[in-house]
């Protein structure tokens, strides 16, 4: 069975044995290996730390202080988040607050059609403003 998704190959290479390296000495292959690192942390491990503070003297201090700038600046915004945060919770309660009290007023003023119409369209609101801000 035949797979069509592969790539064909140009030519067909075999690799020489003992007995064809010796009497073509002329022919040889070069090989590449590379090599991938792949860091999650901040910091890349203490060898490759090491590695880059060999071939660039320096450069493994200036690595560490841009991770430590970075963090600074995580917690940062972190911090104003939350800030958002109690900002915002406060403006609910208090539109919340006050869509009660209207109703609450106008319901005790002979307006009992415009105090439920507060009521819903207030409560709609901060509904709507929870559930949309609880899917971000």
């Amino acid at each position: 069975m035949e797979n069509h998704d592969l790539p064909q190959k140009a030519h067909d290479k075999s690799i020489p044995t003992e007995s064809s390296a010796e009497s073509d000495v002329e022919s040889s292959e070069l090989i590449a290996v590379s090599e991938h690192y792949l860091f999650s942390a901040p910091l890349p491990p203490p060898q490759v730390l090491a590695e880059y503070e060999r071939v660039m003297p320096g450069l493994s201090e200036r690595i560490v202080r841009m991770a430590e700038k970075e963090q600074e600046e995580r917690f940062a915004i972190a911090k104003e988040n939350v800030g958002l945060v109690k900002r915002a919770q406060w403006l609910g309660f208090t539109f919340g607050t006050a869509t009660l009290g209207t109703s609450l007023y106008l319901i005790t003023h002979g307006e009992p059609i415009g105090s439920v119409a507060t009521l819903v369209t207030g409560l709609a609101t901060l509904i709507g403003t929870f559930f949309y801000g609880s899917k971000k």
